[in-house]
């Protein structure tokens, strides 16, 4: 019995705290099944899709986990994958239309609007905000921005969005794209959809270090880099997603499933929506 892992792109250290579940979830199944994790070197949907096909082809898999980045593009190969008996689950970033039995994640329109609740606090209720997302593209990371922006309209009409870009999961990106913005003044506010926050938390650092004036910055998860500037405060918060459950509960689900026939009990289960702050962050288990 094999069972095939495909992330987005290993690049994101997100990515690397779901692998420690999924190897968590190998040792458990150790003897019974085997789990392959297969390298993605950058989030591109054709080349999921060439993999997804690829499985369906070989008929070497038993089952397939998958975060796919585009939910529409994956449809077709994880349908042809379904049809020709390999189950199929999602983590992270799902494709409910594509035939999979299970996806495990975020609640992505709510965290959208945890992060603008949180904010709206962090603000006072005025400001303006930035936002730096990873693709417009991506349906789960529109889901956060449309879900920040919902709820600074309907509870923070004071704050005013600024200016919005992408950086394509690339915390380089995200650096370059602070740093200007920054420059140009007028930006109380940074949020932060996908990978990379800390990119634009040292640009950040580098404007106050010249005279710039302190910048609320909201983002998600409790990879290390964004850690360590949650502990500095160049991040006033992060919000949670348990990528270590992501990656254990999606192959376990997989494995139970074409082991014993046992489906989960739902369909989809969402994570915890955690905050890390500087006060809290070291009882997290983020290190």
């Amino acid at each position: 019995m094999r069972i095939v892992v495909v992330p987005v792109a290993v690049y994101d250290p997100f990515f690397k705290q779901v692998r420690r579940g999924v190897e968590a979830a190998r040792e458990a199944i150790r003897g019974s099944a085997a789990v392959d994790w297969i390298d993605v070197e950058d989030a591109d949907p054709a080349h999921q899709a060439e993999i997804v096909r690829d499985t369906a082809r070989g008929g070497s898999a038993d089952a397939l986990v998958i975060c796919p980045i585009d939910r529409t593009a994956l449809n077709a190969p994880i349908r042809e994958c379904v049809r020709k008996g390999i189950p199929v689950a999602t983590f992270c970033l799902d494709a409910p239309e594509s035939g999979r039995f299970f996806h495990i994640g975020q609640d992505l329109r709510q965290s959208g609007r945890l992060a603008g609740f949180l904010m709206g606090k962090f603000l006072g209720g005025r400001g303006n905000v930035g936002i730096i997302t990873g693709f417009f593209a991506v349906e789960g990371h529109e889901e956060r921005r449309k879900g920040f922006l919902e709820v600074l309209g309907e509870d923070f009409p004071g704050i005013g969005v600024r200016w919005q870009d992408e950086n394509h999961d690339h915390w380089e990106e995200a650096y370059e794209i602070a740093k200007r913005r920054l420059a140009g003044g007028g930006t109380d506010g940074i949020y932060i959809t996908a990978g990379g926050p800390f990119g634009a938390a040292r640009a950040l650092e580098e404007s106050l270090k010249t005279g710039g004036k302190r910048v609320s910055l909201v983002c998600f998860d409790f990879v290390p880099e964004t850690v360590e500037r949650i502990r500095n405060g160049f991040i006033e918060a992060a919000i949670g997603q348990d990528p270590f459950a992501q990656g254990y509960r999606s192959v376990t689900a997989a494995y139970e499933l074409i082991r014993f026939g046992r489906k989960p009990g739902r369909e989809i289960e969402h994570v915890n929506l955690e905050i890390a702050v500087r006060e809290n962050v070291r009882y997290l288990g983020t290190a």
